[in-house]
């Protein structure tokens, strides 16, 4: 999960994109979904601000199916990878409370259970943007 939508899609791949397969790749993951605090579609995170609804009327729904599936799926991780940009609007806040439900749901549901992960965090606690780690960057606990 990240800090919002860029143009890339299956054709274009933007660096984030690119920096995010390549560690998926490095950690033997066989798909990814890309899932976005905010829902503004934007090569520039810096128009977030400005915005009249960067979040979007559909993203919450969106991040909830996402985490659904997650949290009923033992065979599939969930990594984070806002930054500090997260948390405009409190939006890490909010979003790191509707996943603490479904980490309960998952924790019940299988003994295995792998909490969210993170590339590593910021010194304000956020779950680093992938750009600014390592393509051989191990993943580690963000919420246990």
């Amino acid at each position: 999960m990240g800090l919002n939508p860029s143009t890339s899609d299956g054709k274009f791949l933007d660096n984030t994109t690119k920096k995010i397969i390549k560690i998926c790749n490095n950690n033997f993951y066989g798909k990814v979904r890309i899932i976005n605090l905010f829902g503004l579609i934007s090569k520039y995170p810096n128009s977030l601000p400005s915005h009249k609804d960067p979040i979007g009327k559909f993203n919450n729904g969106v991040i909830k199916s996402n985490l659904n599936y997650w949290s009923k799926n033992p065979n599939c991780d969930l990594w984070l990878g806002w930054g500090n940009k997260g948390s405009l609007f409190r939006r890490n806040d909010d979003i790191t409370s509707i996943l603490l439900d479904y980490c309960s749901v998952k924790k019940t549901k299988f003994r295995g259970y792998k909490p969210p992960l993170c590339l590593k965090k910021t010194k304000l606690l956020n779950p680093i943007h992938p750009l600014y780690c390592s393509d051989n960057s191990d993943l580690v606990e963000y919420i246990n």
